[in-house]
């Protein structure tokens, strides 16, 4: 969802595909960042540390990272919406 906003955000379809990239490539840069200081209370930062297959194995889903995923999944999906209801759709 996050990338259907970013692609919501720009009238081409370059743009959006370069900002959903940077925005994985953020979250990647995050991600190994939070690794390497090796501090688990910061793995909200970034999406791809939510659901850490060796923590999911261990000790199961957090809820926490649960609502957190629900949130943004929910939020994203409800601006993309009203962002790509105000742009004009040429077919």
């Amino acid at each position: 969802m996050i990338g259907l906003l970013c692609s919501a955000l720009f009238k081409g379809y370059k743009a959006g595909v370069f900002s959903a990239v940077g925005v994985l490539l953020l979250s990647y840069i995050l991600m190994f960042f939070v690794q390497y200081i090796d501090a688990p209370g910061l793995n909200f930062l970034s999406p791809l540390t939510f659901f850490s297959v060796s923590e999911v194995v261990r000790s199961g889903l957090q809820l926490l990272y649960v609502l957190l995923s629900a949130v943004i999944i929910v939020l994203c999906t409800y601006f993309t919406q009203k962002l790509y209801a105000r742009k004009e759709m040429i077919v």
